[in-house]
């Protein structure tokens, strides 16, 4: 992910000003993410139960401290949870592709945690460089943002049946089910 310096400024007072209006963001069933492809093509992601993940995450870290005592953790599956590529256009999307997602779910979460730790009202935005306001988002529950290691991303990549994803048979239309 290259970070344009000049215009990621602009970029990071809008993000930042987005996660604070929504803190309960990482709560929700769904968070759909837009993108557009040379300005020619609209297609997207949907996370889907982001905090479910995070709660496998927590219970994971947890079945880590309990293994030294012994313990065995049954870890519950009552939800579906991960990403899924909405595309009309092109249904092999692959979770490296989501690198930008996963980053801003790793952001939601930092925000989270600096809100639920207390120590939101010492964040300002000021003393962060693009760089840096970039690096909080590359590590958390939904993976590790790497070009050479895609597989750190650990929120999963769901896929469609085939009989119910969308096709885009036209040059106007961004799938129909």
């Amino acid at each position: 992910m290259n970070i344009d310096e000049e215009e990621f400024p602009q970029s990071m007072h809008q993000i930042h000003t987005y996660l604070n209006s929504h803190v309960d963001l990482l709560s929700k069933k769904f968070i759909f993410f837009t993108n557009n492809d040379g300005n020619q093509h609209w297609w997207g992601w949907v996370a889907i139960n982001p905090w479910y993940h995070m709660v496998k995450v927590l219970q994971m870290q947890e079945h880590v401290k309990d293994q030294s005592k012994n313990k065995h953790v049954e870890h519950e599956k009552k939800y579906v949870c991960g990403l899924l590529a909405c595309d009309g256009m092109n249904d092999h999307r692959k979770i490296k592709e989501s690198s930008c997602f996963i980053w801003f779910l790793n952001l939601a979460s930092a925000y989270r945690d600096m809100m639920v730790e207390g120590v939101y009202t010492k964040f300002s935005l000021a003393n962060h460089s693009p760089r840096s306001y970039w690096i909080m988002g590359c590590s958390g529950p939904f993976g590790i943002i790497d070009e050479l290691y895609p597989k750190q991303i650990t929120f999963p990549n769901l896929q469609l049946d085939l009989r119910i994803r969308p096709k885009q048979h036209d040059f106007n239309n961004c799938g129909v089910i």
